[in-house]
């Protein structure tokens, strides 16, 4: 299996996390995943393109630009990474992570997972042109 494909796989993997997280009302987690899922869905379209090693970044925004996609990104894709990247960064942060937490509520959730979930097939789309 090319090595573009193992990321997305794991992408794939992970968003299946964060439905699952969401199911067991971690929602703060659930975010986490979607994030993760996203970041690694971009690094698969890096390696396609490029067929090197993807930055070891983990900002959304700056990993679409350099897997040149940022340019055709909608402007609720940007709020969406934007978003997201904040759960990337400050989960790691105790006094953060409780505040993040907070504004985690089921409804809220949802609304991420599935704008991620929609994300990710596009961004699988990408690979298919």
């Amino acid at each position: 299996m090319s090595k573009h494909k193992n990321w997305l796989n794991i992408a794939e993997e992970d968003m299946q996390a964060a439905e699952w997280c969401f199911k067991g009302e971690k929602y703060l987690w659930t975010v986490f995943m979607c994030q993760q899922s996203l970041e690694k869905a971009i690094k698969a379209i890096y390696i396609y393109k490029n067929d090197k090693n993807p930055p070891r970044k983990h900002d959304l925004l700056s990993l679409s630009k350099s897997a040149e996609i940022l340019d055709i990104l909608t402007e609720e894709n940007i709020d969406l990474f934007t978003h997201l990247n904040l759960y990337y960064i400050e989960t790691r942060y105790p006094e953060k992570r409780e505040e993040l937490k907070a504004k985690c509520n089921k409804q809220n959730t949802l609304n991420i997972l599935n704008q991620s979930k929609e994300m990710l097939e596009c961004l699988k789309n990408m690979l298919k042109k």
